[in-house]
């Protein structure tokens, strides 16, 4: 026997459990420090998912805060690099467990810094400009280049050119001056 259903009733049948997207914020791939993150499933959790990520064989819990469908948490990031990879379950109001997450399921590490911009040279301009020139570091190419003024990081990043050189004009004050630049990758490293 079983439940009879009259005519023009629905019956809905459940028998999956949560499926999770993660999100993270920086975008990966992620330096050492702290990253947030976001896990949000398509249908609510009855109690905090479970969310772990795995580095070198270590499990790191992630401490996730929210209701429902929706959990935030702030993670730190260890000095390692790699592709690591979260392991999630949730259970959904009619007891199915989702262990499903596929969106997000993984994330770089890159704690590891380019080397060091090559040939930095400067030129006097008219009107008291400074035209910098470097070539970029050898290994990892850059993602942006930092410009400093007597160890002073000037505003903003310059970007690369398609062959990873870098060039900034800089309108100093009248005086003796020192430059430096340093290469940023993706993750923010310099």
């Amino acid at each position: 026997s079983g439940t009879s259903i009259a005519s023009g009733r629905t019956l809905f049948v459940d028998n999956r459990g949560p499926i999770g997207a993660v999100t993270m914020s920086p975008f990966p791939p992620l330096k050492a420090g702290g990253a947030d993150l976001a896990l949000i499933l398509d249908e609510p959790a009855v109690s905090t998912p479970a969310l772990t990520f795995v580095i070198a064989g270590t499990t790191y819990p992630v401490a996730l805060e929210g209701a429902g469908a929706t959990w935030v948490a702030t993670i730190t990031v260890p000095s390692a690099n790699g592709t690591e990879v979260f392991r999630y379950a949730a259970t959904d109001a009619l007891g199915n467990a989702g262990t499903t997450l596929p969106s997000g399921g993984s994330f770089a590490i890159d704690a590891t810094p380019p080397g060091a911009p090559l040939s930095l040279s400067a030129v006097s301009r008219p009107a008291g400009v400074v035209r910098l020139s470097w070539s970029g570091p050898i290994g990892e190419p850059a993602a942006a280049y930092r410009v400093y003024r007597d160890s002073v990081a000037l505003p903003g990043t310059v970007a690369p050119a398609g062959d990873l050189t870098g060039r900034f004009d800089d309108a100093p004050a009248e005086g003796v001056h020192t430059y430096q630049t340093s290469a940023l990758d993706l993750a923010g490293n310099e």
